[in-house]
């Protein structure tokens, strides 16, 4: 992933992002590298200390949506997702 991916993705400034990245780089949870084929792009990935982060946080995740979606079944949750999804498009 690229610092512009993210930019664009979450609608946040150049700036807010480079010192986003600058203390994740700093804590040891991100490495950047300029990108070969454009320097002024950043490569980000995560470390291995992230990625473990990130496992459990997933983990948990899922077994909030299994509570969550107790009794629902298949069509019932992607009936859920699209209309969830619709919502979010109008707030655009």
């Amino acid at each position: 992933m690229c610092q512009r991916d993210i930019e664009t993705r979450l609608g946040l400034t150049h700036p807010t992002v480079s010192s986003i990245l600058n203390r994740l780089e700093e804590k040891r949870m991100v490495r950047t590298e300029p990108l070969a084929e454009d320097r002024r792009y950043k490569k980000i990935e995560l470390t291995e200390a992230s990625r473990h982060i990130a496992d459990q946080i997933q983990e948990k995740i899922n077994r909030i949506s299994r509570e969550l979606l107790q009794g629902v079944t298949p069509e019932e949750e992607k009936e859920f997702i699209k209309t969830l999804n619709l919502i979010i498009q109008n707030t655009k």
